[in-house]
C-alpha cells in the first residue's frame, strides 16, 4: 500500500466530484485536516470510514488501498463455455 498513491486517488476522486475538503469530511464524519492528511500522504483512513468514503467518492475500497482505479474493459465479449453448446433435438422415431 503506497499512502501517497492513495492519497492522490482520493484527492482526485474529490475533485472531481466537486467537493472541498471540509464537504467531504462532513459527509464522512471526520475532520477536514483528516482528509488532508489522508491526500498528502502522511495518514490513511481508518477501516471504518473505508466504505462511506468509497460510496461518497465512487471508488471501490479496493481502489482506495491501491491507489489507484480498476480499469474495466466494456469490449469484452464472453463466449460460452465448449459444454454449453446448443443441442440437437433430433426427432424420435
Amino acid at each position: 500500500m503506497d499512502m501517497q498513491k492513495s492519497g492522490q486517488l482520493i484527492a482526485d476522486a474529490r475533485k472531481e466530484l466537486g467537493l472541498t475538503q471540509a464537504q467531504l469530511a462532513e459527509a464522512i464524519g471526520v475532520t477536514d485536516k483528516a482528509i488532508s492528511r489522508w491526500e498528502t500522504g502522511r495518514g490513511f483512513p481508518d477501516a471504518a470510514y473505508l466504505q462511506p468514503l468509497s460510496q461518497v467518492l465512487g471508488i471501490s475500497i479496493t481502489e482506495i488501498v491501491n491507489g489507484e482505479r480498476i480499469q474495466t474493459d466494456t469490449n469484452i465479449t464472453t463466449q460460452p463455455a465448449p459444454s454449453a453448446k446448443k443441442r440437437r433435438n433430433w426427432p424420435i422415431i
